[in-house]
């Protein structure tokens, strides 16, 4: 009788439909769950990591990691389904996340990156209040804004979008991070200085805050310019004067 030998076949592991990019919108604390799918014989063995900083993630108050093992019909291919869980989602979040996959025969890890994307609707957290400025002098108005990804502010007076030209001067810098909700949530500060203001730039101004999340109005100010007239009445040798104030 012939002898019956026993071929064990090996099959490195594969990462099946893997997610390359996750995007939540912040609103409130949430949660996102990524996934990574593999293949292979013997079965394999799924790890996440932090990319940026390789730390090995585990089961926290912040993050669940959870595994499914099936075996093809033929019991023999192995699929493990795991999920990364992340709890109460922050803008520091936004990051890439590593699924890095073995075997207890193929030691070398498959891997994938998954780049997490938390994004903040536009939040204003300064605009000026109302002006009053003498024709001809300068007037200035400013805000800031915070949100992820940074966000772009134009000007309005009347729903009317203001543009820079020579009596308009529109001056915005997105440099600092805020503090409320780590990175890369920031705050972008613009200013409109109008020179030489005439009567007729009086109204109301406000800034439009936008990005990919949305748009937010802030806070209406009025600006009001003040005309200085001199009456001059030569045959009474005397001079009137009064401030008018168009608004």
């Amino acid at each position: 009788m012939a002898d019956v030998q026993t071929v064990i076949v090996h099959v490195a592991p594969q990462i099946r439909f893997p997610e390359r990019s996750f995007t939540v919108n912040f609103t409130t604390p949430s949660q996102i769950s990524i996934g990574c799918s593999a293949t292979g014989i013997p079965e394999p063995m799924v790890e996440w990591r932090v990319a940026d900083t390789n730390d090995i993630i585990t089961n926290s108050a912040k993050y669940s990691v959870k595994f499914d093992v099936n075996q093809s019909s033929s019991k023999t291919v192995f699929a493990v389904i795991s999920n990364l869980t992340i709890y109460n989602t922050i803008t520091s979040d936004t990051r890439p996340y590593v699924c890095s996959v073995t075997s207890p025969v193929f030691t070398t890890p498959v891997e994938t990156t998954t780049n997490v994307i938390v994004q903040v609707f536009p939040t204003f957290i300064s605009s000026s209040e109302n002006v009053t400025v003498l024709a001809g002098t300068q007037a200035a108005l400013r805000c800031a804004a915070s949100a992820a990804p940074v966000s772009f502010i134009e000007w309005r007076k009347n729903e009317d979008i203001l543009a820079n030209n020579r009596r308009y001067i529109i001056v915005a810098s997105s440099a600092s991070t805020s503090p409320l909700f780590g990175r890369p949530f920031l705050i972008t500060t613009s200013s409109l200085t109008i020179s030489g203001s005439h009567y007729t730039d009086a109204g109301i101004y406000f800034c439009r805050s936008i990005n990919t999340v949305g748009q937010v109005d802030g806070r209406e100010s009025r600006l009001v310019v003040q005309v200085f007239l001199l009456f001059m009445i030569s045959f009474a040798n005397f001079y009137y004067s009064a401030t008018i104030s168009n608004s």
